[in-house]
């Protein structure tokens, strides 16, 4: 990628996170990040169409960057870690990250907005990820249901780990979620 492009969609998104959290998202306009990101109005459309993207584009570089960790990081690493709880642990460590913006966003009158984009990516993924043949009770229920069933429930469990102010261990709300939901995949 080019280095420009990079610099660019960092400043807009450090930008759009530092708007989020002094400022509702309903109330963010686009002109704000483009001020505070200090580019021009083309330079911002040329990435995005708006404010929605932007917060589209933070919330897949998260589940793009779980799925598939290039090294170490300062504070964990999971490269080499493909299981299901070491995925989940992970995503929970990166909104935990962002602490300041996703709560903002939970706790604004734009929380729908934050879930939408948060559930669109998880299905995606999670449509991915599951084999086509599915084990357990979860072999005998329509795919799709189950796709959205576990999306679902992961975003409903990151939402009230949010309003809790990230208060647990990610790894306790890890094993938590997997107690309830691997179950339906157990022969």
């Amino acid at each position: 990628m080019d280095r420009r492009f990079d610099r660019t969609e960092r400043a807009i998104a450090k930008a759009f996170t530092e708007l989020l959290c002094t400022t509702s998202y309903a109330s963010i306009t686009t002109s704000e990040i483009i001020e505070r990101a200090g580019i021009g109005r083309s330079t911002f459309y040329a990435h995005y169409h708006g404010k929605d993207d932007v917060l589209r584009a933070a919330v897949q570089s998260i589940c793009d960057h779980v799925l598939s960790p290039v090294g170490p990081e300062s504070e964990h690493d999971f490269s080499g870690h493909h299981t299901s709880e070491a995925l989940i642990e992970h995503t929970l460590l990166h909104l935990r990250e962002r602490e300041s913006g996703i709560r903002a966003l939970v706790f604004s009158d734009s929380a729908g907005v934050l879930a939408r984009c948060l559930r669109e990516q998880l299905v995606s993924h999670i449509e991915n990820m599951l084999p086509h043949t599915l084990s357990g009770n979860a072999g005998s229920m329509d795919r799709v249901f189950v796709v959205r069933f576990l999306a679902g429930s992961f975003l409903d469990t990151a939402l009230r780990w949010a309003r809790d102010g990230f208060a647990e261990d990610p790894v306790y709300i890890a094993e938590q979620y997997l107690l309830a939901v691997c179950p339906m995949f157990r022969e």
